[in-house]
């Protein structure tokens, strides 16, 4: 055998020994024993303080909202992308209200005109030089 297979087959040797030991040192022990998973990493998540609630917490103290969302174009958007993480909201909602988002993204339609309290009908706030300045096509109030 030519001398250069040699010192080719030690590196080898060399390197595959190495991967073998790293392999060893650096995967946990737990790892593998539930699958493609580290099973330890199950008792860690779950000493962590729950910080979301989750849309059926939600459904049930808000009812209302929930059908209007389900039916509408967010219902595969969870409450909470929008207003946070409620867990502590679900614990004592009078101490922890959650956010109303106000700020919309440019693909968004317009939010409906902010009406004064007791004005009912078509009494909007909104001037008319604003509303006509919108597209018509992007009008849904």
């Amino acid at each position: 055998m030519p001398q250069q297979l040699n010192r080719l087959a030690i590196v080898f040797l060399v390197l595959i020994g190495g991967l073998i030991g790293a392999r060893h040192y650096l995967v946990p022990k737990t790892f593998g024993a539930l699958g493609h998973y580290r099973a330890a990493a199950i008792d860690a998540i779950s000493s962590k303080p729950l910080v979301y609630a989750g849309h059926e917490v939600c459904a049930t103290c808000h009812p209302d909202i929930a059908k209007m969302h389900d039916g509408a174009r967010h219902r595969t958007v969870a409450c909470e992308v929008c207003h946070g993480a409620q867990a502590a909201h679900v614990e004592s909602p009078a101490d922890h209200l959650p956010p109303a988002p106000r700020q919309r993204s440019r693909n968004h339609p317009p939010s409906p005109p902010q009406r004064a309290p007791g004005l009912t009908g078509s009494k909007s706030l909104t001037p008319p030089q604003l509303a006509a300045d919108i597209p018509h096509h992007r009008l849904r109030w």
